[in-house]
């Protein structure tokens, strides 16, 4: 783990100590604009921020976002519009915002509604959670329509995985310490999975076909058998993260924690074993691989001073950089085809577009 004292490069060519905040004046230095990059010294060039992407309707509340590489879509879970919405990646516009997710909003101002998302390209579905109804509702991927709503029977339905060999998808319920498992081909429920904590993300473990599952207040990860939908093992994460998103390299089977506290982990999928810990980057929430440069990436709302993507190398498991974004930046995707990261800035309503890093030598 490297000392947060450790001088580090500005890409644009200055040089800032890490964790300053301080002008020359004494005063905090005002926040960064977007798209500021402050790297390592195995940085190389990016990422770079290219764009903003304006996202119609009423914002305020944005949660899971996922980019389905065969057609060049992103869909976003829109909790404070009650959309799904449909963004073509080709020509940079929105091509539908499907209506049919409930919302609620609090006397504050806050919102709640849709959560979690999984494409189920295979299928031809998108299956997304909402905790308003506790219910998965799901859309057709070629005509852009609602056209099931599955109760998960349970409470605090959050996030989506699926399982593209087995067909299945797996819903977090938070309040009840379950997972909702559904028939992706006939959109039923095969059964509910007792949990020893409140579940958080999860990704479907392509290597060996299984789920893993975040358990924040346990700071474990359940790994998930879908042949038998038990729980096979409870593989330990550090005390003080609080897992949120995770995101595996399915070369080597390598995964990315997303920690809610100050800092990220990178573990072994397969025994579950702690590779790196890094507190270059935390306060993070969801978490993606870029297969097109061979980073992870995180999306850094809560991390201090202030919102980062954040980028480590899958090869040496090292941070390289962290970009900055814009509030409440919780949530990304990455496009397979392109590698440019899609972060979703909730509050303001916007996407913010990042091109992916070039891939560099590590340097001693």
């Amino acid at each position: 783990m490297h000392g947060w004292s450790r001088v580090l490069k500005l890409c644009a060519g200055l040089v800032l100590i890490a964790g300053s905040a301080i002008s020359a004046t004494g005063a905090s230095a005002a926040p960064p604009t977007i798209g500021t990059v402050v790297c390592s010294a195995q940085c190389g060039a990016g990422p770079t921020y290219l764009q903003t992407i304006q996202v119609p309707g009423t914002a305020g509340r944005f949660d899971i976002l996922a980019v389905d590489g065969g057609s060049h879509h992103l869909y976003l879970s829109h909790s404070s519009n009650g959309t799904l919405d449909v963004l073509d990646l080709a020509t940079g516009s929105f091509i539908a915002q499907i209506a049919g997710l409930p919302l609620h909003q609090d006397a504050k101002g806050n919102y709640s509604g849709s959560n979690g998302l999984a494409i189920a390209a295979n299928v031809g579905k998108v299956f997304v959670s909402d905790q308003v109804d506790n219910a998965v509702h799901v859309y057709d991927m070629t005509s852009n329509t609602q056209t099931d709503v599955i109760p998960t029977t349970q409470k605090g339905s959050d996030s989506v995985a699926y399982d593209e060999t087995d067909k299945k998808v797996y819903v977090a319920n938070g309040d009840s310490k379950t997972l909702t498992v559904i028939d992706a081909t006939n959109d039923t429920v095969v059964t509910q999975i007792a949990l020893p904590g409140g579940p958080e993300l999860a990704l479907w473990d392509s290597f060996d076909d299984t789920i893993h599952q975040n358990l924040a207040a346990k700071n474990q990860q359940a790994v998930i058998d879908p042949k038998t939908d038990t729980v096979k093992y409870l593989f330990d994460l550090p005390a003080v993260c609080s897992p949120r998103g995770a995101a595996l390299d399915p070369s080597d089977q390598h995964i990315i924690v997303g920690c809610g506290r100050q800092m990220s982990v990178i573990m072994d999928g397969g025994d579950g074993s702690i590779l790196a810990v890094t507190q270059h980057v935390g306060g993070s929430d969801a978490v993606a691989f870029n297969p097109v440069d061979g980073n992870y990436y995180t999306a850094s709302a809560g991390f201090k001073p202030g919102p980062v993507l954040g980028v480590l190398s899958a090869t040496t498991n090292d941070w390289l950089a962290n970009a900055s974004t814009d509030t409440s930046a919780h949530s990304l995707a990455v496009d397979p085809n392109t590698g440019r990261i899609y972060v979703a800035a909730q509050k303001p309503g916007t996407l913010l577009v990042f091109s992916a890093m070039t891939r560099v030598s590590q340097v001693p």
